[in-house]
């Protein structure tokens, strides 16, 4: 199961995508998923699915074209190797991509649902799917999948989800996107919600720029709970996951770093879990996983979920994402027993607290 969404914002087409991947009538427990460790127990007792596996649900199939699939890896695989091994004289409109997908054979039973962006000059979202009559749709935003309900529900509310500093829309739309990743994220670590809808382990983003289609490259998502009297007076804690995503084009990894978390489900303090994802028509058989290292921490946008308690003010919740271009003021980047961390700042946590007269702060970038 899934989840896959395409919108627009900020007059900037974009593709989002999960990762998780499940089987039905399984007798084999559910797949361990670092970012939740106590997953088997949140699971409904019984249930048909089970989550199995990982792999990529958006792809960048030409420059004009992206696409993300929801159902049958078979008929993902089938639909994206005829789409990839296709050779269009010309790059693929709307028009000629509802052409091709009408001369495709029967799915059969491994149907597969999709949604995308076409387009090299002012791309158009669609839909299709392999069992009502292969027949195109032009869409406006949609979230399809079994965790399109979670992504419908995840609002920022504590913190405004772009800034009048971003300029660039392109900016302005991942911004968007990814605060309402860390939401997801955040949920996925604090309570499964995402996985108990079978999708989740983050997120992966596809936007248009400059007349083609392009991965965000790398993110990486912080949690903390922090407890105010006041500005000057807060204690914060770091949520003992911290999650990194890295784009290689075709494939991608994700790390999730596990800190003080000894008891939980056995993992001991400091385990870092690397994965690396492949796509659903290739599974990458030369990658040499031996040569893959952690990753840094840094990256080009950091997104931090925060849960807070002010006196007075209540509990409530909310990203912050800023960029690599300004997280000086923000981030102390450490390391310990070989394993490498992030702090907020209180300079930083102080200034977000002095900003909480509404609930929606701007980003900083």
């Amino acid at each position: 199961m899934t989840l896959v969404v395409a919108t627009k914002l900020f007059e900037v087409p974009v593709l989002a995508g999960d990762f998780i991947v499940s089987s039905k009538g399984t007798t084999v427990p559910h797949m361990m998923v670092p970012t939740q460790p106590r997953l088997p127990s949140l699971m409904p007792a019984g249930a048909a699915w089970k989550i199995s596996g990982l792999r990529k649900k958006i792809s960048i199939v030409r420059p004009e074209l992206a696409l993300g699939w929801s159902g049958s890896t078979i008929g993902a695989r089938t639909l994206i190797r005829e789409l990839r091994e296709y050779q269009p004289i010309t790059p693929f409109t709307f028009a000629s991509l509802s052409k091709f997908l009408s001369t495709l054979h029967d799915f059969g039973s491994n149907v597969v649902e999709v949604v995308g962006w076409v387009g090299s000059d002012a791309p158009t979202a669609f839909r299709w799917c392999s069992d009502c009559h292969r027949q195109i749709e032009a869409i406006g935003d949609v979230a399809i999948g079994s965790g399109a309900s979670t992504w419908i529900s995840a609002q920022p509310r504590a913190m405004s989800h772009f800034s009048a500093t971003l300029v660039d829309p392109a900016e302005r739309a991942i911004s968007a996107m990814l605060a309402k990743a860390a939401i997801l994220l955040g949920s996925e670590v604090h309570t499964g919600s995402t996985l108990k809808h079978f999708s989740g382990y983050g997120l992966e983003l596809i936007y248009w720029a400059q007349g083609s289609f392009r991965y965000v490259d790398e993110v990486t998502y912080l949690m903390f709970d922090i407890e105010a009297v006041s500005p000057e007076n807060f204690q914060g804690n770091i949520i003992p996951i911290i999650y990194k995503y890295k784009s290689f084009g075709q494939h991608c990894i994700v790390q999730v770093t596990q800190l003080n978390s000894a008891g939980r489900r056995g993992a001991k303090s400091g385990d870092t879990f690397v994965s690396v994802i492949t796509p659903v028509d290739n599974s990458m058989p030369d990658l040499d996983l031996k040569k893959i290292e952690p990753l840094s921490l840094r990256s080009d946008y950091y997104c931090v979920f925060i849960r807070w308690r002010l006196l007075g003010r209540g509990e409530f919740s909310g990203p912050i994402v800023l960029a690599a271009d300004g997280n000086d003021d923000a981030f102390s980047f450490n390391s310990a027993h070989g394993i490498e961390y992030i702090s907020l700042k209180n300079a930083f946590v102080s200034s977000l607290i002095r900003n909480m007269s509404s609930y929606k702060p701007p980003f900083l970038r």
